[in-house]
């Protein structure tokens, strides 16, 4: 549960000590985390929140792989966004035209003796909640309801997970390595984050 109310407190630590940057960095994309930072700095002595939020389930909607591609390649290397997407247009409209393209990719793997294939999951997790925003000066609810009976509310988590992998000499071509699920947009409030 997570519960902020900023009307009486200054000291934002305390009212949600979990949601410090070493907490959230590991598992929370960067541009989401500053959303939800920024959310709780702008207004806070004119506004107050109440987030109550327990998850019932968590239903998969889809699953999907960018092989060759990770948010951390395309800081060292942002030339191959343009690749990439051309690479991804190819294969929506003529798949041979896209195989000089991914022959690149393998062979840039080969050359570094490694690469970072990034998964995507879109999951829908219904959740008991109570939320609103009050409006300090007039009282006023600005968004969700005053009510301390919980609603049941879906939100849509897109979440990535990073796959290093390295050619082996063992009976499978490659060994890989998984990392951390990350979350990178709840109910589209960066229109998806995406990668690419």
């Amino acid at each position: 549960d997570i519960d902020t109310d900023t009307a009486n407190d200054t000291n934002t630590e305390a009212v949600s000590p979990g949601l410090s940057n070493d907490f959230l960095e590991p598992m929370v994309e960067k541009k989401l985390r500053s959303l939800f930072q920024d959310a709780r700095e702008y207004g806070k002595d004119q506004m107050q929140v109440r987030l109550d939020f327990k998850p019932q389930k968590a239903h998969m909607v889809n699953l999907f792989v960018f092989p060759f591609l990770s948010r951390n390649l395309l800081q060292v290397q942002p030339e191959i966004k343009d690749k990439y997407t051309q690479l991804l247009e190819f294969m929506g409209t003529n798949p041979r035209d896209a195989m000089p393209i991914y022959h690149e990719f393998v062979a840039d793997f080969g050359d570094r003796g490694w690469t970072e294939n990034t998964v995507i999951a879109q999951v829908l997790v219904p959740c008991e909640e109570v939320f609103w925003v009050k409006d300090l000066a007039t009282g006023a609810i600005i968004q969700g309801v005053e009510d301390e009976t919980p609603r049941t509310v879906a939100h849509l988590v897109r979440m990535e997970m990073v796959v290093r992998s390295k050619p082996s000499d063992g009976f499978f071509p490659f060994e890989h390595e998984q990392g951390n699920w990350q979350m990178t947009d709840i109910d589209d409030l960066l229109e998806g984050n995406l990668i690419i």
